[in-house]
């Protein structure tokens, strides 16, 4: 998995279809309230996920060397998530949507 990654960011890199520039703008040049309302719901949706981390030491008392075996568990689920939406986020960087060439005719 990690080489299919470290693949898929050598191409990215290589042909140059990445920009920085579709990450702009960072944020909004207004805020109105059904911004803030939202930013809230997604706050809720982040800490709900984050809840689950007090759990790691219940499961600790529960397997075998959680010494060694909770650290290498922690670590392992954290790099294959973001391995996971480092793959997912590679087609969205890049300008994928084919452009017409200029007096072309357009079906529809």
């Amino acid at each position: 998995m990690k080489r299919n990654v470290n693949i898929l960011i050598g191409l990215a890199l290589v042909t140059g279809q990445g920009s920085a520039s579709n990450f702009q703008p960072v944020l909004p040049a207004a805020f109105s309230g059904s911004l803030l309302s939202a930013i809230g719901l997604a706050m809720i949706s982040t800490l709900f996920a984050y809840d689950g981390w007090h759990f790691v030491g219940y499961v600790a008392g529960e397997i075998r060397d959680p010494q060694r075996n909770v650290p290498r568990s922690i670590i392992l689920g954290v790099f294959i998530c973001a391995d996971a939406s480092t793959v997912r986020l590679i087609p969205f960087t890049g300008d994928r949507i084919p452009h017409p060439k200029p007096g072309a005719v357009l079906d529809g």
